[in-house]
């Protein structure tokens, strides 16, 4: 079994590499950077932008673990060409390559939960029409759209999951408006108070980045049974934001000893319209089609990532 990871330096997609590679399989990881020599993974230097595939020199590939693209709101609202080249565009680019050479690989895709905007009925699942509420939200419903497109046409194979809150470990690739748990418990680890918009109470689906990396997977294991759907991924379990940020402001306090207080504050003028979201996931079909099952709730999951952490 031949996958390839494309965005394989970010968060989930690193972690996903590091899942992959206690499999007996070949994986080829695609990155804008550089990278150096590494035991059962080849590196691929590729712009999914400006790069053609066909220099690639790319063995037949079974899987794609589609995680490029850049992920932020506030980047995406204020340069939307950009947004639409690196979601999109860069996403049908790969899928002319395989219809081109003829391959059809079951295509694993990271999409966002928040394609719902401001929803006002939780458990959140598959059956609600979405309402994107962002340029990042509308690209990445295009490229869903173009990807189903090409699952219909039978050019390739493949599934969507929609994302919560990823939480689990720090990326030097991540935007600066993602990743927020993490950037979280830095701050208190070194005794920042910690600023929440708005009163709080905001509800949010934390999943740890190794229970997304094993979906992943799970998903492409399940490919007759995945193959055209889309799906919300979660746990199942929600808190808000203060109760969340608590938590992991008090595991910081553990290992450091610093005092860090939540100080709320205004929410923005540009603030995005997903800020004042109360999100809790529903799996349900997720479940049924794969077998998956989350292993940490958020407590266990800052635990577990955080607790042996050098400070």
């Amino acid at each position: 079994m031949h996958y390839l990871i494309t965005g394989a330096s970010g968060l989930v997609g690193s972690t996903l590499k590091g899942e992959l590679q206690k499999e007996a399989c070949e994986i080829t990881c695609q990155s804008r950077s550089d990278h150096d020599w590494e035991a059962r993974a080849t590196w691929v230097k590729h712009d999914l932008i400006n790069d053609s595939w066909f220099n690639c020199a790319l063995k037949p590939v079974d899987v794609v673990f589609y995680l490029a693209g850049q992920t932020s709101i506030n980047r995406a609202r204020e340069n939307p060409l950009f947004d639409l080249d690196s979601n999109v565009i860069g996403l049908i680019r790969m899928l002319e390559y395989f219809r081109n050479t003829g391959q059809r690989p079951f295509i694993v895709f990271a999409s966002t939960a928040t394609l719902l905007g401001l929803n006002d009925k939780n458990p959140i699942n598959e059956a609600m029409k979405e309402d994107p509420s962002t340029f990042y939200d509308v690209s990445k419903y295009a490229a869903e759209s173009y990807l189903r497109q090409y699952i219909k046409y039978g050019y390739v194979g493949g599934c969507i999951l929609r994302l919560a809150n990823v939480y689990g470990r720090s990326s030097v690739a991540q935007a600066g408006d993602r990743g927020v748990i993490d950037k979280i418990f830095s701050a208190a680890l070194a005794g920042q108070n910690i600023k929440v918009f708005g009163t709080g109470e905001y509800l949010r689906d934390y999943i740890h980045v190794e229970d997304v990396a094993t979906a992943f997977i799970c998903a492409a294991k399940a490919s007759k049974k995945t193959n055209g759907n889309y799906y919300y991924l979660g746990t199942g379990r929600s808190l808000t934001l203060n109760d969340a940020f608590s938590r992991v402001i008090t595991l910081a306090e553990k290992m450091t000893k610093n005092q860090v207080k939540i100080e709320h504050i205004d929410f923005p003028a540009d603030a995005a319209p997903t800020d004042l979201r109360n999100v809790t996931i529903d799996m349900t079909n997720f479940l049924l089609a794969t077998g998956w099952k989350p292993q940490y709730d958020l407590q266990s999951g800052i635990e577990y990532s955080y607790l042996n952490r050098s400070t």
